[in-house]
């Protein structure tokens, strides 16, 4: 028997393996089998166009909303590539801002069935979209949510709070519609979103599993940390990031996690460089176990300094990593009882590969029979003495 000619339910079932493969080898791959016959062509249409990926720059939009009026509801991943080579003064005359806004929602509205959202966009208040950040709306189905931006604020600015609208209202909007839908949301990004928005992730998404903040819960979002309310997701959240967030408190942290207000799933938090120098040195309520409370399996600090490891010491977990973290404070943090339960401690390799300093560590580890490892690899950079492994 030939392959085409197998029956439809197994002929599906083997082309099922194409849907997580690379995109452009697996759309290679059923180009050419819609090219057999009739029948294939049918039983591969949701196939071929379960996947779309858009560059604004390079894409004919006009093209892609007509298109999408008829094959518009097979998309179940999007990729949306919202960003033009070009100088931010000069985007309005090269590339039509408000015309492919108009398109972009009109598009939008034409993908009623997307799963998997992910939006590249430049990190400039000068570029908004209102229209395609309110189609957004119509999305009621999206279960991954990825925001990726790319820097255009100017030199000198770093520490400086940037507003993003485009990914900003994109990430609220989604989660105002897809709330009891969405699964994961990964915001990688180089602006701070707003209170309202990181608000409505904490009241509205009731099955997130993974939550990452990248570089965009700046210190207007802190005060919402510090509030003792239990999160949506309390009762499924699994993985919590925090990169380089200057909002991102530490006994803020401790206090959410280790009370299980903010998950009662909780099995890997990490938080990387991040906070403020200008953090109050406390627990903002007292950290109160419950019956639900569980110990992380993985727990991870980058770049902490001695009082944050004080406070987020006071969590439990099964195995820890410190990086870029001074050998005398993990030392201190292993004598004063940090992180009861640990089975396992991971520490980065000091600067200059110096292991002098070990002795002490490998000495605490026995006491507490903690297996120690050496080889930890920073999630982040930096450019301080301790980033230099």
């Amino acid at each position: 028997m030939h392959f085409v000619d197998l029956p439809d339910d197994i002929f599906i079932d083997i082309l099922s393996f194409l849907e997580d493969g690379w995109y452009v080898e697996r759309n290679r791959t059923l180009a050419a089998l819609r090219l057999t016959c009739k029948r294939v062509l049918s039983l591969t249409t949701h196939l071929y166009f379960s996947s779309l990926r858009l560059k604004i720059e390079s894409q004919n939009l006009d093209h892609l909303v007509t298109q999408a009026e008829s094959i518009g509801h097979h998309v179940r991943q999007l990729v949306l590539d919202l960003w033009i080579n070009t100088e931010e003064n000069e985007w309005e005359d090269k590339a039509g801002v408000a015309s492919r806004d108009v398109l972009l929602a009109a598009l939008i509205n034409q993908l009623p069935n997307v799963r998997a959202l992910t939006v590249h966009a430049l990190c400039t208040p000068a570029i908004e979209f209102p229209q395609f950040v309110q189609s957004m709306r119509t999305l009621k189905n999206v279960q991954h949510l990825q925001i990726i931006e790319i820097a255009m604020r100017p030199s000198g600015l770093l520490d400086e709070q940037i507003r993003c609208p485009l990914s900003d209202g994109v990430v609220r909007e989604v989660v105002k519609s897809s709330g009891r839908q969405l699964r994961s949301i990964v915001f990688d990004g180089q602006s701070s979103i707003q209170l309202e928005t990181f608000k409505a992730i904490r009241d509205l998404s009731t099955s997130l599993q993974t939550l990452l903040f990248g570089q965009c819960l700046g210190l207007d979002c802190q005060p919402a940390l510090f509030e003792a309310v239990s999160w949506a997701c309390r009762d499924t959240l699994e993985h919590l990031g925090f990169y380089d967030c200057r909002g991102a408190h530490s006994g803020a942290i401790a206090s959410g996690v280790g009370s299980g207000l903010w998950s009662t799933k909780l099995r890997t938090l990490e938080v990387c460089k991040s906070g403020d120098h200008s953090d109050a040195r406390v627990l903002p309520y007292p950290i109160v176990e419950g019956p639900e409370t569980r110990k992380l399996s993985r727990a991870c600090f980058e770049h902490a300094f001695d009082w944050e490891l004080l406070l987020l010491g006071r969590l439990r977990a099964q195995e820890v990593t410190l990086t870029l973290v001074p050998r005398h404070e993990i030392l201190r943090t292993l004598q004063n009882g940090s992180f009861r339960g640990m089975t396992k401690l991971i520490v980065g390799k000091p600067p200059g590969d110096n292991q002098s300093g070990d002795t002490g560590i490998i000495a605490a580890c026995s006491e507490r029979r903690v297996d120690l490892s050496t080889d930890g690899i920073p999630i982040m950079g930096c450019t301080c003495p301790y980033g230099t492994n």
